[in-house]
Order: structure tokens, then C-alpha cells, then sequence
């Protein structure tokens, strides 16, 4: 029996251990790690092969620069199909090594609700913009250009100067709620702030990363607002807001559809209830992955939101019956035999 199928070995997390690259051979491509133990550990190339290398090496394999959970999921089914390592570890989740949809599968139903992908009518009707009559709520571009306007840093500023710090907090709801984004019980829990300078200030370097703090825009926004009794800020109401200001740079976070995209590209992640640095970034890092994914795939998503509503209305239940069906006739033609 190899080592890489041995029982006693230490199978890695997936999903939190980065992805490498071996810096003398780079035409094996990205890998990911397998298990460690014995001072030795086994990796998963992207060229298909598996490969052992002992740990006075390991220092030739260094992490990749961009994090690809679409790839992370691929080379761990690979190395689960020629047997290198379990389905599931011990105590995993049961039913977690039957089949599931796969970023393809969801664009395989992409393609068929929206002729001409993120650039054609269908799309551009559902979620961004109407060429004829009022945009409605579901239409994002009207939001983005207003938010972009209205919340851009300077403006922000001008208006503490001025000493109406309340001016921000009262067009960040307006702008958010003129969507769909968050709803308007979400949202009554800033409509509600009385604000002052340090809210404000706190509120305009979350939504521009203004450098600068020890704790982070995001916990140095918690911070503020837990000062005002407000420690429960949905993951809609704060990502909205900076999403629409930087669409190209943040993710909108709905929760939902977050969730569901994990379940198939990071199974162990848990989203937390309220937003958090760490899980924020591992959100932006699936959905870059996707966005790749995405690329890949010949489709061109213009920004985040994109992406985001990509996984919203792929994996939603409405959708189900067809991302099951993609799944099926996938599975179906990776069967056929090759003559």
C-alpha cells in the first residue's frame, strides 16, 4: 500500500490550507495538500499526479499568489478518484462524498436562463439596468451610480465638517434601501443611530479601506457602533453599502446564497451571524474563485455583483430541478466511453 493511502495518515483541511506552487517546477502547476506525517507530506498537482516530498524540501513549495477554491475542490476530488485520500476524514458529515453540482453545473444553468450571459437583455433586465421606463428595485446600476455620487469619501467628509454626521447614515439606508439588497427591518437598525463625528468617520473608512487603524475598518466599524448599542448589524446592510461604492473590489454578502456556494466549494466553512474580517475575506476568496471560474468559462461578469448573483440564482431553490439536471447529464457524459 503507497503512503498516500495508508490509513494512519493525516489528511490536511482543504479548505483553510493555501494552495502552493513548486518554485523549480511550475509547469506542475498549483497543488494542494493531502496529508502530513513522518516528516513528509503529499500534495495534489493540477498536471493530475500526486506527489510526496519530504519535509526538508517543502521549503521549494511555496503558497500561490491567488487563492482558488474552485481549483481547491478540483484537486481534492481528484485525489479522492485515484484513491490517495478518503472520501469523507473520520466523523465527517454524513453523506458529504455523494456527488454535488459543481461550479460548471451552475453555469450550464446560467446559460440557459440568461441568453448572451452578463452582457445580454436577459441578464441586464434581471438585475442591472432597463433601457425603457423606471428602474426598478431589483436594478442595480441606478444604486451603484448613486452611491458612487453620493457616498464617495469627500462628500462624506464635507458633510462631518459641516457638522451633520447623521447626513451619512441617513443616505447610506436610502441608497441600500432603493434595492433589494437589505430589506427595510434590516435596515431599521441604523435608520435608528443618532450619529456622531466618530460614527461617521468610523462609517466612511469602512466603506473606502481607509488605512490607518489597529483593528480594521470592519472591527474598528463594530467598535463604533457597539458605543450606540448596536452590536447585531446584518452581513447585508454593511456589505451592501461598501458593494456598491466598490463593486469591482467588495462582495455583497447574502447570506443565503453565500452558504450554499460554500456547501460545494468550502464545506467546512461556517459563515458567521454578524460580519467579520476573517469571514468576510474567505467569502471574497470563493467568490473569486467563482468569478475565475466564471472567466474560464468564456463568461465575463462585470463586477461583484455579478458574481454574487451568479450563486444567488444558480443555487436557488427555484433553480434546483435544472442544477441537478446539469449535474446529471455532466455525470452522464463523463461516463460515456471513449473510442
Amino acid at each position: 500500500m503507497s503512503e498516500a493511502t495508508q490509513s494512519s495518515s493525516t489528511q490536511a483541511q482543504p479548505s483553510i490550507t493555501p494552495l502552493v506552487r513548486h518554485t523549480k517546477k511550475t509547469e506542475w502547476g498549483r497543488a494542494l495538500l493531502l496529508w502530513r506525517r513522518e516528516e513528509k507530506r503529499a500534495y495534489q498537482f493540477e498536471d493530475g499526479n500526486m506527489r510526496v516530498f519530504a519535509e526538508s524540501f517543502c521549503n521549494l513549495l511555496q503558497p500561490a499568489m491567488q487563492p482558488d477554491p474552485v481549483l481547491r475542490q478540483k484537486l481534492r476530488q481528484r485525489a479522492v478518484a485515484d484513491g490517495h485520500v478518503a472520501t469523507t476524514a473520520k466523523g465527517g458529515a454524513k453523506g458529504q462524498g455523494l456527488p454535488k453540482p459543481t461550479v460548471a453545473d451552475q453555469v450550464a444553468v446560467f446559460s440557459v436562463l440568461f441568453e448572451g450571459g452578463f452582457e445580454g437583455d436577459d441578464w441586464r433586465d434581471a438585475c442591472r439596468s432597463r433601457d425603457k421606463g423606471k428602474a426598478l428595485k431589483r436594478h442595480l446600476d441606478p444604486a451603484v451610480e448613486r452611491a458612487q455620487r453620493e457616498l464617495a469619501k469627500d462628500v462624506l467628509r464635507m458633510h462631518v465638517e459641516a457638522g451633520s454626521p447623521q447626513t451619512i447614515i441617513d443616505t447610506l439606508v436610502d441608497i441600500v434601501g432603493s434595492t433589494t439588497l437589505a430589506t427595510k427591518k434590516q435596515l431599521d437598525c441604523i435608520r435608528k443611530l443618532d450619529a456622531d463625528a466618530a460614527l461617521a468617520h468610523a462609517f466612511i473608512d469602512f466603506l473606502h479601506d481607509v488605512p490607518g487603524q489597529v483593528r480594521g475598518p470592519l472591527n474598528q466599524l463594530r467598535m463604533a457602533l457597539a458605543k450606540h448599542d448596536l452590536k447585531n448589524v446584518p452581513w447585508t446592510v454593511l456589505t451592501a453599502a461598501r458593494a456598491l461604492v466598490s463593486p469591482d473590489k467588495h462582495l455583497f454578502v447574502r447570506p443565503s446564497a453565500v452558504r450554499e456556494q460554500a456547501k460545494l466549494l468550502m464545506p467546512s466553512f461556517k459563515l458567521t451571524s454578524v460580519p467579520t474580517p476573517e469571514s468576510y475575506a474567505r467569502c471574497l476568496e470563493m467568490a473569486i474563485g467563482v468569478r475565475n471560474q466564471l472567466r474560464e468559462a468564456g463568461l465575463q461578469p462585470r463586477d461583484m455583483f455579478d458574481v454574487a448573483e451568479f450563486m444567488r440564482v444558480t443555487l436557488s431553490r427555484s433553480n434546483k430541478d435544472e442544477l441537478l439536471g446539469a449535474m446529471a447529464e455532466r455525470m452522464r457524459a463523463s461516463s460515456k466511453p471513449v473510442h
